[in-house]
């Protein structure tokens, strides 16, 4: 219902915010907290997508499948971001680098946190969530 909707944004959100914080540890202190950064991004990243896939096809009834393909194919930005990376990092080091993704899951994060109130629809069909 629109609860889990609500959750689902909400957790994608605070993951996005969690790997942006990381990411700017990496840019700030690089070394080994920096390494130690760049593994959370990647727990962070594996409980996001999912999270971030599953709320684009909610709702789309007979055309989840062609929105499931989709959003696959829009993943270009793991094809983009690298590029845009060491474009950083040949200028102005490795560790700045890191600050191309740091951006991305900010947008990832204003995106998640946009959307994540529940439609006046929703709340008619669920009063319970009409908290105040």
């Amino acid at each position: 219902g629109a609860f889990m909707l609500w959750l689902g944004f909400a957790a994608a959100g605070v993951f996005a915010v969690a790997n942006a914080v990381i990411c700017a540890a990496a840019v700030l202190r690089p070394g080994w907290l920096g390494v130690g950064c760049l593994l959370a991004v990647s727990f962070f990243m594996s409980m996001m997508y999912p999270t971030i896939f599953a709320l684009g096809v909610n709702g789309l009834g007979m055309r989840t499948k062609t929105g499931g393909a989709v959003i696959v194919m829009s993943i270009v930005g793991g094809a983009l971001v690298p590029l845009a990376m060491g474009r950083v990092g040949d200028m102005a080091g490795v560790a700045i680098s890191y600050a191309v993704p740091a951006v991305c899951f900010v947008g990832v994060a204003v995106y998640a946190w946009r959307w994540s109130a529940p439609e006046q629809e929703e709340l008619a069909e669920e009063p319970r969530l009409a908290l105040g």
